[in-house]
């Protein structure tokens, strides 16, 4: 792939840290789909590249420092598919393992299998491992334990493993609500000894469960609703937060998805939620709460179908009682989504995709950082 190009954006400077965006890549596409902090300092995050003119593409892990410079990149490939990343985590060792999924690249990019790869804090090739009929889509470590997660092919349901990535064997895998188009979105630890994972699960609408960590389902919750999407998740103290998107009709009768909050307890009841109804789509795609305040990112577009919309990524908080704090819309990063969302001791960094211009038909992969006073009232 062509040298990266950093393209670093201008925004309004507030009292405390520079805040600063930077966007990464150079011909065809790219996108950045989860981010973690280095222990080291800087930060790796993992998404997805493609070449002009190919059909495949390679899943994609880079290296950057505190202030968004490139330290080092890698692409992983798999011959005639395409390979996307769509998490990742450093372990104590001070490896770093990536997750994606392997798709043919003729067949809709339809999912053939999985992949779970490690390497250095350097980007050195450390082990891989690939998984027929499963789409791994999510990382939690643990103690020494990888918990990876996400859905079989077809309607083979939800799935959770425990990963001993020493080894490089699974120590157990376990499935979920068999006989749906279940999958997991994302993970979140509740303690020690619990695990929570929300998702999709087909005409049944979007799920909660807490699981422990020998496998067992020990609570869960459903929506009910179909197109419910939950994308991200948070827990604080005793209470789980869920996000994502559901479905709602906009003045001429197009189906749009919009914000979609849920709060539950410790055993998966409902406290509360948030439907927003508005004409434009916003689809929420992760959360983190920080006392009394749940800040989530996603994608804000004014046009249902996509097709020549003014879209952007969006940045919202809300109180504990669900009350709006503020909001703010990121229209210059052109067709921009958020993907991840990482706490920082004064703010967040962001990763996701936009566009360099409005006319621009190659994606970059974005990372920003957002202080807290930034983001100001609601707006």
């Amino acid at each position: 792939m062509a040298r990266l190009i950093l393209l670093l954006l201008a925004l309004a400077l507030n009292a405390g840290a520079e805040p600063w965006v930077r966007l990464y890549g150079g011909e065809g596409d790219q996108r950045a789909t989860a981010v973690v902090a280095s222990r080291g300092g800087g930060y790796f995050f993992t998404g997805a590249t493609t070449r002009p003119g190919e059909e495949r593409g390679d899943l994609w892990l880079v290296a950057v420092d505190e202030a968004g410079v490139l330290r080092w990149e890698r692409q992983v490939g798999v011959k005639k598919r395409t390979v996307e990343g769509h998490d990742l985590v450093q372990l104590q060792d001070g490896s770093v393992v990536v997750v994606g999924l392997v798709k043919d690249a003729r067949k809709q990019k339809r999912p053939v299998a999985g992949l779970v790869k490690g390497v250095s804090p350097t980007g050195t090739d450390l082990w891989q491992m690939e998984m027929d009929s499963l789409n791994p889509r999510c990382l939690l470590p643990l103690g020494d334990a990888l918990y990876v997660a996400g859905g079989f092919q077809g309607q083979g349901g939800a799935w959770l493993g425990k990963l001993d990535p020493a080894r490089r064997r699974w120590e157990w895998n376990q499935r979920f609500f068999c006989g749906d188009s279940a999958s997991v979105g994302a993970l979140a630890l509740m303690d020690d000894t619990t695990l929570v994972m929300v998702g999709l699960r087909g005409a049944a609408g979007a799920f909660c469960a807490v699981v422990d960590t020998a496998g067992t389902l020990r609570h869960a919750y459903r929506t009910g609703t179909p197109h419910d999407l939950l994308r991200g998740v948070a827990v604080h103290g005793d209470t789980i937060t869920a996000v994502g998107g559901h479905t709602n009709r906009d003045f001429v009768g197009n189906r749009v998805y919009n914000d979609f909050i849920l709060r539950l307890d410790a055993q998966c009841r409902p406290l509360d939620s948030l439907r927003l109804s508005t004409r434009e789509v916003e689809i929420l795609s992760a959360v983190q709460v920080d006392g009394a305040t749940v800040m989530c990112a996603g994608l804000t577009a004014d046009d249902p179908s996509l097709v020549g919309a003014t879209a952007g990524i969006q940045l919202a908080a809300w109180d504990a009682s669900l009350k709006p704090l503020s909001r703010r819309r990121y229209a210059g990063l052109h067709y921009g989504a958020a993907r991840d969302l990482l706490p920082l001791p004064d703010g967040w960094l962001v990763a996701g995709v936009a566009h360099r211009e409005a006319r621009d038909t190659n994606a970059q992969a974005v990372l920003f950082r957002v202080t807290r006073a930034e983001l100001g009232p609601s707006r």
